[in-house]
């Protein structure tokens, strides 16, 4: 029967005039290959799992030069370099080797190497060739990433910072455990808000964020607060 059908098919075929005979020819071509690719898919769909065996991840830890094994924080430097906030240490990672500030409490404040306190968070800032450092006992600090000097900024009692972020005029706003403070960091001069000069509503500062119309949003222990800069 399919014999026959054949048969029947190339005599129309031979029926045909010069052009039509060629396109039905092409078309034919294009239905081969196209059954012949359709037969060479899959009847079931891809297994998850040897899916995601072909994601590999790298792990540097403890092991590999860092500080502590547990990273909090992280900051790219304008070189590229990646800065890790790993416990009472920051470290700096070139993509093979690992530089290590390690806090040291017998260490006078402000000396070259020397970080005071657990690290909370991380900032660059790339003009300064610098990053600041908050912690959580040794208030604030930054790096020089060039010659590595840690210096220390005295804040008075704010010695507990849990947050920083900078906002469009280049201020940088940092948030302790007890006031939120706005910081210049070329006159290193700092203005402090509090619940008794600006109401906000709670004076344990956890996040800060500024949108894009110069808004800041101050998280805290109770309640969100929206500061118009």
């Amino acid at each position: 029967m399919i014999r026959d059908a054949i048969q029947h098919f190339l005599q129309q075929l031979i029926k045909m005039n010069g052009q039509v005979r060629a396109l039905t020819i092409v078309g034919l071509l294009i239905l081969f290959q196209a059954s012949s690719l359709w037969a060479t898919l899959p009847n079931e769909p891809p297994d998850p799992s040897k899916v995601y065996q072909q994601i590999r991840f790298q792990s540097v830890t403890d092991k590999d030069g860092l500080s502590f094994f547990r990273v909090r924080v992280m900051a790219q430097d304008s070189y590229g370099f990646m800065w890790f906030g790993a416990g009472h240490g920051l470290d700096r990672f070139d993509g093979q080797h690992i530089t290590q500030f390690r806090s040291n409490p017998e260490d006078p404040m402000g000396s070259a190497r020397s970080l005071q306190g657990t690290v909370s968070c991380l900032l660059s800032e790339p003009e300064q060739e610098r990053i600041w450092i908050g912690t959580r006992e040794g208030g604030l600090s930054y790096i020089n990433i060039k010659t590595f000097r840690i210096t220390s900024i005295n804040l008075g009692p704010y010695t507990d910072i849990r947050t920083m972020a900078w906002d469009h005029k280049g201020k940088l706003w940092i948030g302790a455990q007890n006031g939120l403070l706005q910081f210049d960091p070329k006159t290193l001069d700092y203005t402090i808000y509090n619940k008794e000069n600006s109401k906000i509503s709670h004076e344990q500062i956890r996040s800060i964020y500024e949108d894009r119309s110069g808004n800041l949003w101050i998280g805290t222990l109770h309640k969100l607060n929206k500061l118009d800069v």
